[in-house]
């Protein structure tokens, strides 16, 4: 299955709802297909505390790029 949209939500200030509006707008999504949403903040996971649903974590292995 191939990605077919990628929806980055940013925003340079904290606490503005980013992680609120990121995981209803998943949800709302989530009931017309399959949908992921990933949080790249380096620091803490926001939707770690924000949901009761388990956070899977899959590595990926680097590739070789010679």
């Amino acid at each position: 299955m191939a990605i077919k949209r990628i929806i980055p939500i940013s925003s340079g200030k904290g606490g503005v709802g980013k992680t609120t509006f990121a995981i209803n707008f998943a949800l709302a999504l989530s009931r017309h297909g399959k949908t992921v949403l990933v949080d790249l903040d380096t620091g803490t996971s926001a939707v770690r505390n924000a949901i009761d649903t388990p956070i899977e974590r899959e590595r990926v292995a680097p590739t070789d790029r010679h």
